[in-house]
């Protein structure tokens, strides 16, 4: 049975820790008030700016799954996040997303790391998986490539999903849904959980 902690972003599998896709990937590291991109070092972030930026992005994309629920109260938004869920709308209209499941926390029991999918759907009868981002998404990639692996473990298929980012800035300017398609990405994300379980042993 998966479990989850929110406050420590803990999962557990059968009451035993299991590490995270986000944690697998590890693209950020926290040094001295500042965090650090593990992937290009010269990108460094004060952590109250850091801090801030996460938890705007954790709220919207609660805003975005009480509205998928149909439970969101709109008079209780700020303008910002208005400005968001139109975007979001706007996006659902296009696209006409078969909407699966929102926010489903999965376990994968062939290779022992969980995850959390944002948005599960058919799009142009296609399975998919969409999450939502807010700000960079240059691991996206091998990120969505884990939750990937998620889905069809959990659904006990093979069948191969497309994999999209929907980009939606803080500022509710013009959302971008990109495509990704990059081969490499479930490799990547295989070498780096090798190096999590490496350096977890030594």
């Amino acid at each position: 049975m998966l479990t989850f902690d929110e406050e420590k972003h803990e999962y557990r599998w059968k009451g035993i820790i299991v590490p995270s896709v986000t944690q697998i990937i590890n693209e950020w590291c926290h040094v001295r008030g500042f965090y650090v991109n593990t992937f290009n070092p010269r990108i460094c972030i004060d952590e109250e700016v850091f801090d801030e930026r996460r938890e705007e992005g954790k709220a919207i994309h609660l805003v975005l799954k009480l509205e998928i629920l149909n439970t969101l109260d709109w008079t209780s938004l700020a303008e910002n996040y208005v400005a968001v869920l139109r975007q979001f709308l706007k996006w659902k209209e296009e696209w006409n997303p078969e909407i699966r499941g929102v926010e489903e926390k999965l376990y994968s029991v062939k290779y022992h790391f969980a995850g959390t999918l944002d948005l599960p759907c058919i799009i142009k009868r296609r399975p998919a998986i969409v999450d939502f981002k807010t700000g960079a998404y240059d691991m996206a990639g091998p990120q969505i490539s884990g939750y990937e692996q998620l889905d069809k473990e959990n659904d006990n298929s093979r069948i191969k999903r497309d994999r999209y980012v929907l980009w939606l800035p803080p500022d509710g300017s013009t959302h971008k849904f990109i495509r990704l398609k990059d081969k490499d990405d479930w490799a990547f994300f295989l070498s780096r959980f090798t190096q999590y379980n490496y350096l977890k042993r030594h």
